[in-house]
């Protein structure tokens, strides 16, 4: 009996001491982390990776915002990639000072972060109707274009050689006074020519290869349905100066009280075919905003 107890008290000793081993061992975290509880992110912010998980997808994916209904898109790391660097801005500052969102190597020339900064009020600072960045995070983002604006893989971009982009239209009488911002209901709808008056519309182009002036086709497609200019009027335009070309028109030329919608063709000496803009597959706010009625 008293050779059981022995051996029973001799195996708990060793029990003990297997327990006490394994505990002594178990503190070198195999993980290189302190403890098991700390868990260390290693994604750096400054990248493309880290921009989309930290501000693109959280702060700017919005419904009705950047989710797709407006460009650029940051539902996923690729779309947010190839609807920034190297692409064309829509709005712009009053001098027109900017041609793309991202402009690899150079943040101050970059839309992205003019938009991200601005305080403009007319314009608004991005993230509309959120918190604005921090200073850290405008940092990132700046980082990040300045360092050439890697894609996932680290890989920097060429500068590519786009078709031409339409940028914006507006609007003057004979005597100089802009027109297009006399508008039914907003900015997405028909300005309003006089009866019998004489105007012009002025198209601002951009191109990332070819001097505006050199652009080739410049025609303004007029057409009394929104989608169908099988049968438009065609009107050819003169360079005006900088990035606008230029279309005389006259009010006679057009039905009274009938919303009349416009595309303009263009194309550059580096690409066979030519782009319109607006078109068929254009957002209805585009369409919609290059039209007319004459009142």
């Amino acid at each position: 009996m008293k050779k059981e107890i022995y051996i029973a008290l001799f195996l708990l000793t060793l029990a003990s001491i297997g327990c006490t081993k394994e505990v002594l061992d178990n503190t070198q975290n195999p993980f290189g982390g302190e403890s098991d509880d700390v868990i260390v992110d290693s994604l750096d912010s400054r990248t493309l990776v880290g921009l989309h998980r930290n501000i693109f997808i959280s702060r700017c994916a919005n419904p009705n915002c950047h989710d797709g209904s407006f460009e650029p898109d940051f539902r996923t790391i690729e779309s947010t990639y190839q609807t920034l660097v190297y692409q064309g801005t829509v709005k712009n500052d009053t001098n027109n000072s900017f041609d793309f969102r991202v402009l690899p190597g150079n943040a101050d020339a970059s839309w992205l972060v003019e938009r991200l900064t601005t305080d403009d009020d007319i314009l608004g600072k991005m993230p509309l109707y959120s918190v604005p960045l921090s200073y850290n995070e405008v940092e990132d983002v700046k980082a990040w274009i300045n360092a050439g604006a890697p894609d996932a893989a680290g890989n920097t971009p060429s500068f590519p050689n786009l078709q031409p982009e339409v940028r914006y239209f507006v609007a003057y009488d004979t005597s100089g006074v802009r027109i297009d911002t006399a508008r039914l209901s907003g900015w997405s709808s028909s300005f309003e020519v006089e009866l019998n008056s004489e105007f012009y519309i002025l198209a601002s182009l951009s191109d990332d290869s070819t001097e505006i002036k050199d652009l080739q086709i410049n025609k303004l497609h007029i057409s009394y349905d929104k989608y169908d200019f099988t049968n438009a009027q065609t009107f050819n335009a003169t360079y005006y100066y900088n990035s606008r070309w230029k279309i005389d028109l006259s009010a006679n030329q057009f039905n009274a009280n009938q919303t009349i919608y416009f595309r303009y063709e263009v194309k550059d000496p580096d690409h066979a075919t030519t782009i319109f803009h607006p078109n068929e597959n254009s957002p209805y706010y585009y369409v919609d905003n290059a039209s007319f009625i004459i009142q």
